[in-house]
């Protein structure tokens, strides 16, 4: 039984710090994986990470907000970015809730659809 304690006692802590408060040293931002050029018809991996001090912290809810469906959509299961037509939308990422006791700033991908997927950006 004592090893078993000792085994769960680094997980516990990880757990505690993850509802410890905000403080300077806490550092939260976004990973987003997601192809920002692509052409009409193209099918592309998506995913978003959310980071705390850098290290990911999986299963976060969130909230995905599309400017545009007609340009670019996201398959129900939100793991795969489909461009529709030509144009650009802006895909805009939020924490609905989380266990990391801060609040994660939102993030945005800009996302453009081109013919060719040429995506000429001075």
């Amino acid at each position: 039984m004592l090893v078993t304690v000792a085994t769960l006692l680094p997980t516990a802590c990880a757990v505690f710090d993850a509802f410890a408060p905000t403080g300077a040293a806490r550092n939260v931002s976004w990973l987003v994986a997601a192809d920002t050029c692509m052409a009409p018809g193209d099918r592309s991996a998506f995913a978003v990470t959310l980071l705390v001090n850098d290290v990911p912290l999986p299963q976060q809810r969130v909230r995905i907000d599309n400017s545009d469906t007609t340009i670019v959509t996201l398959t129900p299961t939100a793991d795969t970015l489909v461009a529709v037509n030509q144009g650009t939308a802006l895909l805009t990422i939020q924490l609905i809730h989380s266990t990391i006791g801060a609040d994660a700033p939102d993030t945005a991908v800009m996302v453009h659809v081109r013919p060719g997927a040429v995506c000429g950006f001075p």
